[in-house]
């Protein structure tokens, strides 16, 4: 199996527009009591970079942590996240 390189919101290296977000998502994942993690992917590709959105308090402030996973989206609950801000602006994937 061919190893690609994958930006952090879904494209190959071949495709138009590699390492440019696009403008909206293709689909969100919101919990239903309002409360929990968001989760988004920006292409329909059951394999794909998920981010998700925690948002929290610290010392009675609102946070917002973002992160992003790469893996099968009906998984995007299980997958291991890195912070956005760490992540890099592509990764290695097995095609």
């Amino acid at each position: 199996m061919a190893k690609i390189r994958m930006d952090v919101w879904g494209r190959t290296e071949v495709e138009p527009n590699f390492n440019v977000k696009p403008l909206t998502p293709y689909e969100t994942d919101m919990p239903e009591g309002g409360t929990g993690a968001i989760y988004q992917r920006f292409f329909n590709r059951a394999a794909c970079m998920v981010h998700r959105t925690t948002i929290g308090s610290d010392n009675g402030r609102k946070t917002i942590k973002v992160e992003v996973g790469y893996g099968n989206w009906a998984d995007r609950a299980t997958l291991e996240y890195e912070e956005a801000g760490n992540y890099p602006k592509y990764k290695e994937v097995v095609d």
